[in-house]
């Protein structure tokens, strides 16, 4: 019975979660990101990387064209080696768009850290990353030119 009770519990839990984080008041909210992380163990941060790059696709898709799903992919089929390279590019991406244009080798520190001593210093990577997209959300952004629409909502 308690078994049961909890695995219910854990259901409800994840799905209010993952609907709560995608939507509302706390799109994009770093705190229930790293909850979803941990309570799913771990299997949350393929979809983290995947929407983060699902939103440097349409940031600029001129600096970015490799899709979340084949980004996801490639970080598992090379045992994390891409999900290294893939940070240091979304760094420099996002780090330029904030003026902060060394932020890329911070994060590739942080990836190669991830990948030889394990999960912490990813997280962390993964946690700037949304933070400066939470950051350039709240101002409106600067269009590249191949991205010359007039959608005002990238980030969603």
């Amino acid at each position: 019975m308690n078994r049961a009770v909890f695995s219910v519990v854990y259901w409800i839990v994840l799905i209010f979660a993952v609907i709560y984080s995608n939507n509302g008041p706390m799109k994009n909210n770093i705190g229930i990101r790293l909850f979803l992380v941990l309570w799913t163990a771990g299997f949350y941060a393929f979809y983290w990387v995947y929407s983060i790059t699902e939103t440097a696709i349409k940031f600029d898709p001129m600096e970015w064209e490799t899709g979340g799903l084949t980004v996801v992919l490639l970080g598992m089929f090379t045992c994390g080696l891409y999900f290294v390279y893939w940070g240091f590019q979304m760094g420099r991406l996002f780090g330029i768009a904030t003026n902060n244009k060394e932020k890329c080798f911070l994060h590739l520190l942080l990836w190669l850290g991830g990948y030889v001593s394990g999960f912490t210093s990813w997280i962390v990577a993964v946690c700037l990353l949304q933070n400066d997209i939470n950051k350039l959300s709240n101002r409106k952004p600067q269009m590249s030119s191949a991205n010359n629409n007039d959608d005002d909502n990238w980030w969603d």
